[in-house]
Order: structure tokens, then sequence, then C-alpha cells
């Protein structure tokens, strides 16, 4: 007996879908999922589409369609693909590819042209999958902060096109079953970068080839609204294809307007984004997207645009979209920021935080509930793509509420009070999120003690230069004997091993490899990269890829980019150097660590105490400018010795932790050293 595929019907469905999320352990972790939490979750995620595959009564399966994922907002007529869960006793069959089928043409019907996906890259199961049925990855294999990569489909709208004109075009009709991926060309030996097309001053392109009984066709698709750009048949242009339309390129969103708040500045850009910045901190501090009303998302990493009347005054300025109009006014240490709706519906305003290593406090109708060190995971709350379900424990009555993000180290405190709404929020790394009917607002406060922790120029150490060449399981090696103890590395992937008084103080699986979160091939223990920008809103703190490791220079050459090896004077303590140049999309340097034997971590909070975190199967990450790690009977400990706007980004996760240290990268060769000590107990 096949499966029945079928929409979602009813608050009984809600509830029998929450029910399979938990049986198949999918969703947020530390929340029970019900069915009137799996609705605002829908609702708040704008889902179009969701189907379920039952049989014998029970689901088995389902897949949603969603305007916002990722709280990132989908492109005009192009939906997230999510919700992908299958149970175990239908992995093996045919219901997967059943599944996009059977919804491709109800997407199709719908006037839907392009469809993306977040999906974790080491799920082995879902990646081919997605890439058979004619996602691309655009971008490459970068998996952003949150471990995911995004893939594009612009198949709905190359099939429609072809099909709405196919005997113009092709000589022939074709018939529906022949409009969705099964048609693709050697589907099952497709990559993720098949296709994939640049097109000058337009952005990107997927091309599919399909076979068709007697025809091979080639269709490229912009990525932007999907539109056929080429198309050939059996080898040559068709014949009555038109030229497409000119495309708008997409730029950098302009500055409309600028006022300075004491040191900070307050920004307005043309699609209605509200910055506020401070020269001691790298990055935005605060960043307010447009607000929305009923019926839209508000995915801060990637909002959706709108065209907006802005009319900037000396003290206001007010921004209009049609739906809302928000109203910024300006306070002696900080703005009013007031949105309304202009259909007395509700809204949201979704401002996000750009300080990273901070103290978060909490308080209500006067008295602080909580204030701690930021550890997304744990406080606040995170909860990505499920942030509605837990309303009873994030979100609280906007009246009396206020909310306080402060970095000791670079003097900047950012306020939210006298919030305007039904609800306020904390979840993610939201500043504060405020919904209400007809209006919200908050009186953002700004200060600055003036501190700064921008540069370090600290000791570099001296590069260890003598190695002799070995091997580890057949593979080569290089390695060395110093005062810090034996050190082995494969020039290619990083530091295998460092043993100290005949113990591990760190070591790896080389050259076998082993999965950490999102990465599949982690084989040392050690190295280095030059990485996109920390600061990039929507791709945050990006994990690793291969093809951006640098060089080992068992020398210390300063003539390439690349990363060596020094010692001090203390002979428990090893320098990890790095010297590379600010490319385009490479703005740091970045030193990573895998550590699957930490067991407790110490870090300097942003009051510059110490906190301590337990390492948990739970994932959590917080950001810091020291750490230590204990592992097996003593300390490791990570702190910076010369760099620019130096951070470290820690993440525990199942597999244990990954730790990656920054450093900003100029326009000249940029020497960035960390200190790794180790303090046996």
């Amino acid at each position: 007996m096949s499966a029945e595929i079928r929409e979602l019907t009813g608050e009984d469905d809600l509830g029998r879908v929450a029910d399979f999320f938990i049986r198949n352990h999918y969703g947020p972790t530390g929340v029970v999922l019900s069915g009137h939490a799996l609705e605002r979750v829908f609702r708040e995620r704008g889902v179009r589409l969701f189907l379920v595959a039952e049989e014998r009564g029970e689901i088995v399966a389902t897949i949603g369609y969603a305007t916002m994922s990722g709280r990132r907002v989908a492109p005009p007529g192009q939906l997230f693909a999510g919700m992908f869960v299958i149970a175990p006793s239908h992995r093996t069959g045919m219901l997967a590819g059943r599944l996009f089928s059977d919804s491709f043409e109800r997407l199709v019907a719908r006037g839907i042209r392009g469809l993306r996906v977040e999906v974790d890259p080491a799920n082995s199961r879902a990646f081919p999958l997605y890439v058979r049925v004619g996602f691309r990855a655009l971008e490459g294999m970068t998996p952003d902060e949150d471990g995911y990569v995004e893939l594009v489909s612009v198949l709905p709208g190359v099939t429609t096109d072809l099909s709405n004109n196919a005997v113009a075009w092709t000589g022939r009709s074709l018939s529906g079953d022949r409009r969705n991926w099964r048609s693709i060309r050697r589907s099952r030996t497709q990559s993720v970068d098949s296709g994939i097309v640049r097109l000058p001053g337009c952005g990107d392109a997927i091309r599919y080839d399909f076979e068709l009984p007697g025809l091979l066709v080639s269709a490229v698709g912009r990525v932007d609204d999907a539109a056929l750009v080429t198309l050939s048949v059996n080898g040559s242009a068709a014949p009555g294809f038109p030229p497409p339309g000119d495309c708008e390129q997409a730029h950098p969103a302009r500055i409309v307007v600028s006022r300075a708040l004491g040191l900070f500045t307050v920004t307005l850009d043309e699609r209605g984004t509200l910055v506020v910045s401070h020269p001691g901190h790298l990055g935005s501090v605060v960043v307010d997207p447009h607000p929305v009303a009923s019926g839209g998302t508000a995915g801060p990493r990637r909002p959706s645009s709108r065209p907006l009347h802005v009319d900037a005054a000396d003290e206001m300025w007010r921004i209009d979209d049609g739906d809302v109009e928000r109203v910024v006014e300006f306070l002696p240490a900080g703005v009013r920021v007031t949105a309304m709706s202009r259909s007395a519906s509700e809204v949201v305003c979704f401002p996000w935080m750009g300080l990273r290593v901070a103290r978060l406090a909490l308080s209500l109708e006067g008295v602080e509930a909580r204030a701690a060190h930021a550890v997304r995971g744990r406080w606040p709350v995170d909860l990505v793509d499920f942030e509605a379900s837990a309303d009873g424990e994030s979100s609280w009555p906007a009246a009396g509420t206020e909310v306080v993000w402060s970095d000791g180290a670079s003097g900047v405190t950012i306020a939210a009070t006298r919030l305007r709404a039904e609800k306020a929020r904390l979840e993610g790394w939201h500043f504060v999120r405020l919904s209400g009917e007809t209006s919200v607002g908050y009186d953002l406060s700004v200060s600055s003690s003036g501190c700064s922790s921008r540069v370090r120029n600290g000791r570099g150490g001296r590069v260890i230069d003598t190695w002799w060449r070995s091997r580890r399981a057949l593979a080569d090696v290089l390695q060395t004997t110093t005062d810090a103890g034996t050190l082995i590395v494969a020039p290619e992937a990083g530091l295998v091993e460092w043993r100290r008084d005949g113990r591990p103080v760190v070591c790896s699986s080389f050259p076998s490899r082993r999965a950490i979160g999102p990465l599949t091939t982690v084989s040392t223990a050690l190295w280095a990269c030059a990485e996109p920008d920390r600061t990039d809103l929507d791709l945050g703190a990006a994990w690793p890829t291969d093809d951006a490791r640098l060089p080992f220079q068992p020398s210390g050459d300063t003539q390439g980019a690349g990363w060596s090896l020094t010692s001090f004077d203390s002979p428990s303590e090893l320098g990890v150097r790095v010297i590379a140049i600010a490319e385009e999309r490479r703005l740091e340097a970045v030193v990573f660590l895998a550590l699957a034997r930490a067991t407790r971590v110490r870090i300097a909070d942003s009051d510059g105490g110490v906190l301590e975190l337990d390492v948990s199967p739970d994932p959590w990450r917080t950001w810091t400018r020291a750490a230590s790690f204990f592992m097996d009977g003593g300390w490791l400990h990570l702190t910076s010795v010369r760099g620019i706007h130096p951070e470290i980004l820690i993440r525990s996760t199942a597999q244990g932790l990954m730790v990656a240290a920054y450093s900003r990268l100029a326009s000249e060769p940029t020497t960035t050293v960390w200190s790794v000590r180790w303090d046996a107990l």
C-alpha cells in the first residue's frame, strides 16, 4: 500500500504533525511542540503549502514551503522548502521523490517560479536528493553560522515558460508529466554546482538540460526571477525564442541619510534599514529593517524589500512602504522608533543585535530578571525556524520590559526602553522583537565609555623552522621537537598533534576524517583559513571550507599567505602565526581548533569576569576574547597576541567543540598571532 499525499487541513492535522515531528526528533531542542505552537510557527514563517504523506492513518512524511527560513525572506515569486521529514520506515523507497513531484505541480499551479532550501551538508540522505531534483549552490559549499548551505532552484519558472511556449520554441507540446525534475538529463549524476552560469551584469543563472523523446533541451534561467534567458533545442538556438529583457543588477543598499549621535552614527538606507554603528566596534551595533504588517514575514538576516518613501528632516525621519510608516525621532542620547500599520493590522518590529561579545540583561517592571554573558542557545534561547514555538518562555508583555546589551571591552551599551507593543521577545540574536496591533515602538538608548579593543600588537614569538619529514598512517607529515614538545603537521591539512611530556595536548584522527557540525572532513586539530566577513548579517561567522585553508609555511616564509608555528619564552606556550591579505569575500584570518576531548570551557565574559560552561550535546555558541578548555587533566588557554579586532567564537556541538579565533585582515600583508598555552594539573 503506497502512502497518500495530501495538503494539511485543520487543527487536528497540526497536532498530528507536531507529534510526528517529535517522534522523528525534528524541531526545537527543549521545547514541547504542540499543534497550537506549530500553527504560530507556520503563520510566522509564512507557510504557503504543506503536504503530508499518510499510510494506514499514520503520517509518514511531510514537506513544507514557506516565505521565510533561517530568518531569511525569499524573493517575490519564490519559497523556501523545509520541514522535509520522512519516517525511518519509508526512507529507502520512492516517497521522497513523490513528495517533490506532487509539490512541484502544486507550486507551479500557484505561480511559484523559484525555490530555495537551507540544508545541512552533513545530511547524507537529504543533500543528494535536493541536488537531484534541481537545487544548486550558487555561493559554493560554505555553511553559514548556523551550519546550513543555501541551495536554489529555478526549475518551476523554467519549466513553466518552456511548457507555455513549447509549440513555438520546440515544435511540439509538452505534457504535464514532463514539467518536473524527472526530465532533467542524468539527474542522478548532477553535482551541487552543475549548470551554474554567471551572467555579466545580471548575476547568477542555472542551466538545466532536459531529455525528452526526440529532444534535448537546454534552458538557462535567471536566479532572481527564474526567467528564461537562453534556450537551445538539439544543440541549436530555439526558433522564435525572444531575447530576455534587461535585468537590474543587485547592488549594496545606498545610504539615504545619516546623522551623528555622539560617537555613534545612525544611517538609513534605500531599503529602509536603520543602522547604528560605533568606531570601537567591528560591524554594525544594531540593524533594524523596515517593520512588516500582518501577512509580511520578519526576517532580519535577509528582509523583504519594497519601494519606500523617505522624508528626512533634522530631528525626524519618516519612512513609508505603503503598509507601514516608521517614524525615527532623535533624542539627546538615542532615537525613538515608532511603526504604524496603514491597515490597523499587526505590526512586527525586529531589530538585530550586532554586538558579539556581549552581556544581555532583561528587566521586568523595574526588576532585573536575568543578566548574563550572551550564550546563544542558553541565554538567549535560539530556535531557528521555530521561534514562535516557545513564546511562553522567550516572550513577555512589552509594557515594563527593558533590554540592555553591553560590551565592556569596547565600552558600547545599547538599551531598548519604553517598549510600546503587546509582546516583546528575546530569541536568537534579536535586539528585541516587538509585535502588536496597529503600532509598536521603542526608545533606543546608546552610550559609550570610549574603550576600544581594536588592535593588539604583542610579541610574535620565534618561528619554529626546523622540521623533518615523517609518515603517519602512510601519509606524509612534518615533525619537530622543541621545548614546547613534539609537533606533527600535515602541510595541506593542519596541526595533527602536539605532545608534551609524553601526553597529547591536542590530537586528531589524521589521516582519518571525522564529522563536527556541518563539516564531514575534519582530520586535524588546528588549521588556518581566510574567511568571509564575520559581521555579514546574512552569512554570519561561516563554518570553514577546505578551499579556504591557508598553507603551512614551515620556514615562516612571509612572501605569501600562510600560517606557521612559533615558540615563546614559556616552554608550555605555542604560537600560531597567520599572514594574509584581505581579498573579496576573504576578510578574516581565522585559526580553527577542533577539540573533541574538551569537557569544560572558561571564557572572559563581556564584563571582564570569568564564565564557566559545560560541553553538552545541546548546541550553544558564544563570543569572547580569551578562552580556556579543560581536557584530560589540564587547561588549554587561547589568547590573542597580535591582531585587529581579535575575537573567539566557540561552538559546542554533539561531536565536541569547534573554536574559531578571528582577526581582521587589511589591504596589505597582515600578521595575526594567537597564543595556545597548556597548563597541566
